[in-house]
């Protein structure tokens, strides 16, 4: 059996912006999308992390652990500072 042909009406858009014309192989616009996609992923990262620690302290606060709670406070901001100076010494 012969395989038919696709006609350029039935190809996708998709197809066309993620796969070479010529050889049907991905295109450098292909891997550049999912790099992008991940970087955005990795830039929310430390404030993720920060509110994680902040619903922690006032999780240890609702508990009636006080010292804890204080303790634990001080920690999303620490992060997020850390992030942001080790963000300016990166674009530096």
């Amino acid at each position: 059996m012969a395989r038919k042909k696709k006609s350029p009406d039935k190809i996708t858009k998709d197809k066309l912006t993620n796969h070479c014309h010529y050889s049907d192989l991905p295109s450098p616009m292909a891997y550049e999308k999912k790099e992008m996609k991940i970087k955005k992923y990795v830039k929310w990262t430390p404030v993720a992390i920060a509110l994680l620690a902040l619903f922690y302290s006032v999780g240890l606060g609702v508990t009636n652990h006080v010292e804890e709670a204080l303790y634990s406070s001080h920690w999303p901001v620490t992060l997020l500072v850390f992030y942001l100076v080790i963000d300016k010494i990166n674009k530096q």
